[in-house]
Formats: structure tokens, C-alpha cells, sequence
């Protein structure tokens, strides 16, 4: 059997309730990642009006960086709005620090297109572009479709090992 090791897991939790289990998560001193777009949606009572919500990119998923050694999965399960973690197989995925810190460039890469992000300057601009390419996409579902993809085979995307080579087994 594996051992828990402290990384990055992806969180399922329900759509409507994202930022509560968010706040939650924040809380209770654990690690969060949520990247946000911001949508212009129409209003229902001005059709030629948008409104712009910020929304989750990847909808119903939240990045958590925790140590299964110290809090338990379950603990997290217990939060409001959280339902399971994201698994391929029978292991629980641990996203690889390089994967979120390159989620995090194509972000500040958005949120800032005029200014040069010192933080992302060795992150490749194809490799940010990919992942820019995967925020721009208007349907929500694909967007999350893309996400599986790209932590199901990193080396596809950006050249790493499958799941950063780290499996970890649930009990």
C-alpha cells in the first residue's frame, strides 16, 4: 500500500455550493486553487444587458493541497458542498506542484495581459497558451473534460510524468 504523501488533489464538489465549500476550505488553514473567469451572462430581465459573474473555470472542482497524513480525506468530505476526490483507477490523483504553479501563470496571464509576470517568466508561452486555450473555451463541461485530460497525461500536454509518477491509495 502507498503511502499519503502532502500534494495537490482535486476536489469534486457541487456546482451551486463551490464557494461555500471553498470559504470552508480556506477556514480550516487548507490550501485552496479555484481559477476564475469572469462571464458576461444575459440578464433575464434586460435581454441586451450582460452581466459579468465570476464563475469557476473548471465548475464543481476545486484544487486542495493537503496532507491525508495530518487531515484526513474524510474530514474534507465532511465539508459542506464536497462530495469525492477525483481518481484514476482506484488511486486518488495527486496533481503535480508544476501542474497548478503553470494553471496559476495562464491566470495571472489572463488577469493581466499587459504586464510581464515576473513569477511565470520560465513557464514556456506555448505551454501557457495551452492552457489559456482550455479557459477560453465558452462550455463549461469541456473545460472540465480538458482538465481530466491534461492531469490524466501531463507528458501530452507539457512533458511530465503521468499523474507526477506519485499514486496514492484510499482506504
Amino acid at each position: 500500500m502507498s503511502r499519503w504523501i502532502e500534494g495537490w488533489y482535486l476536489l469534486r464538489c457541487r456546482e451551486k455550493m463551490w464557494r461555500t465549500t471553498l470559504n470552508t476550505l480556506t477556514e480550516a488553514k487548507i490550501e485552496t486553487f479555484c481559477p476564475i473567469i469572469c462571464e458576461g451572462r444575459r440578464r433575464k430581465d434586460k435581454k441586451n444587458v450582460l452581466r459579468h459573474v465570476k464563475s469557476p473555470v473548471f465548475p464543481g472542482y476545486i484544487f486542495t493541497r493537503f496532507n491525508p497524513e495530518c487531515i484526513h480525506t474524510t474530514a474534507i468530505l465532511n465539508i459542506p458542498g464536497a462530495m469525492r476526490f477525483v481518481r484514476f483507477g482506484e488511486f486518488i490523483s495527486v496533481v503535480p506542484d508544476s501542474v497548478i504553479y503553470k494553471l496559476r501563470c495562464a491566470e495571472i496571464r489572463i488577469l493581466h495581459s499587459d504586464d510581464i509576470s515576473y513569477e511565470c517568466m520560465y513557464v514556456p508561452d506555448e505551454i501557457i497558451n495551452k492552457i489559456i486555450g482550455i479557459y477560453s473555451y465558452g462550455n463549461p463541461q469541456m473545460r472540465v473534460s480538458l482538465l481530466k485530460e491534461l492531469l490524466y497525461s501531463p507528458n501530452k500536454w507539457f512533458g511530465l510524468k503521468k499523474n507526477g509518477g506519485k499514486k496514492c491509495h484510499l482506504k
